[in-house]
């Protein structure tokens, strides 16, 4: 009849319009025409490919956002501002929560080799001028000698390497270790350069029934630091320079502290720290008999960097080398 005709017309004129929420069904065809099915499913997936076309904006503004904030925070971690700065530790934040990588503890990326980024600022330093100056004892709880030799730290690096544990999904034991390059600014002594790591090893703390297989924290990593190590930059520094600073001699000189003394006395008696020989001349080292163990938080990974907060609340930026 001429008014189904009509009705006809309407419904097609209706599903040919995908912004329209739904269709004129013609008088009649309810529930018995497949052709209004078939359009209901048209637009549903027309409005399925609206909403991941959505989703897909979404996520690269997101990623715009990641990286421009990225850059600005590297931009702005000078040699003179650190993580306490405000304005960096907002950047932090802000970048924090767009982490690409929320289960940083079990990643392969944890693993690499990292340089600090920002102002060196570690306890028991001095300020003077523009420089952060500190002495050998202090840095070693008074274990390597002269402990009155002045250095100045020109880069923090953090070393991480597979063990046989780890595994290629990176979530077993590796290694960590914190290496100070130094310079000396003692005019008592002659110019050298070294590095002084910190040696130990890293692991995910796991349940005692799933093992690693089901770990309590896919975003912590346990730290524990069981020896320490001094030696000589080989590439920058001759070999009878440096054992003129470190010869008998030398260390006879060494003004003596009573700080330096209660230091050494101190963490000897809490980690049972202990001197050792070294195989390598030349090298000083000590090990801790009662390590205590430390823990991460990542607050962000990807390629190149990694922000982590430790359990003493310090926050350290490193990018990789």
């Amino acid at each position: 009849s001429l008014v189904k005709m009509l009705w006809y017309c309407l419904f097609v004129l209706s599903a040919s319009l995908p912004s329209t929420g739904f269709v004129i069904p013609p008088p009649g065809l309810q529930g018995r025409s497949r052709l209004p099915k078939l359009c209901v499913g048209r637009l549903s997936r027309h409005a399925y490919s609206r909403a991941s076309t959505e989703l897909r904006a979404e996520g690269q503004a997101q990623e715009t956002e990641r990286i421009s904030l990225k850059r600005e925070l590297l931009e702005k971690l000078t040699e003179d501002r650190d993580t306490k700065d405000p304005e960096i530790a907002e950047l932090i934040n802000r970048l924090s929560a767009l982490n690409p990588t929320p289960k940083g503890a079990v990643s392969p990326l944890w693993i690499g080799h990292f340089v600090q980024r920002g102002q060196l600022n570690s306890p028991g330093g001095r300020r003077v001028g523009d420089k952060i100056l500190y002495t050998l004892g202090r840095s070693s709880f008074d274990q390597f000698k002269p402990g009155d030799l002045t250095l100045q730290f020109d880069r923090i690096e953090n070393i991480i390497r597979e063990t046989a544990e780890t595994g290629t999904g990176g979530d077993g034991n590796t290694t960590y270790t914190v290496r100070v390059c130094f310079t000396s600014a003692d005019e008592k002594y002659p110019t050298i350069k070294g590095f002084f790591d910190t040696e130990g090893k890293s692991y995910v703390e796991a349940s005692d029934k799933g093992g690693l297989s089901s770990p309590l924290s896919t975003s912590r990593r346990m730290v524990l630091f069981e020896r320490g190590r001094l030696r000589r930059n080989e590439a920058e520094c001759d070999e009878a320079t440096w054992d003129s600073v470190f010869s008998p001699e030398s260390q006879k000189k060494a003004k003596w502290s009573f700080s330096a003394w209660l230091l050494k006395w101190t963490f000897g008696r809490m980690l049972s720290i202990k001197r050792e020989e070294s195989a390598q001349p030349g090298e000083q080292s000590y090990v801790f008999g009662r390590p205590a163990p430390g823990s991460l938080d990542i607050l962000y990974m990807d390629d190149d960097m990694r922000i982590t907060k430790g359990n003493r609340g310090s926050v350290v930026v490193v990018t990789r080398l």
